[in-house]
């Protein structure tokens, strides 16, 4: 990341750097590894296992070095629709969780 600003306003302009890579472990397990960098905010690295069986179900867990250290969840598919449901824990707010419902025309 670099420290760009406005020409006339000398505001900055936000800048993320993002590089991250997919490893198949095995023909249903992968595993993910996150590197960000961004001004004024600690590098971050992330890491990540999925699972996905045969029947359109998936399990994964997430780990960072950053405010939400761990994470996991779940996520299915019925016909068209995917369901996704996560949970994260952060060192001051505690438990987030999460559901996401993506709709695809495959």
């Amino acid at each position: 990341p670099f420290r760009a600003a406005y020409k006339n306003s000398g505001e900055p302009i936000a800048s993320v750097l993002n590089a991250g890579f997919k490893w198949k472990v095995s023909g249903r397990t992968s595993a993910f590894l996150e590197s960000e960098m961004s001004p004024g905010i600690p590098y971050s690295l992330r890491s990540g296992l999925e699972y996905v069986s045969a029947a359109d179900f998936s399990l994964r867990l997430g780990v960072s070095n950053t405010y939400l250290p761990v994470s996991f969840g779940t996520g299915f598919r019925v016909r068209n629709i995917i369901i996704d449901l996560s949970a994260s824990y952060h060192l001051q707010l505690g438990t987030t969780m999460s559901v996401s419902l993506i709709y695809s025309r495959k």
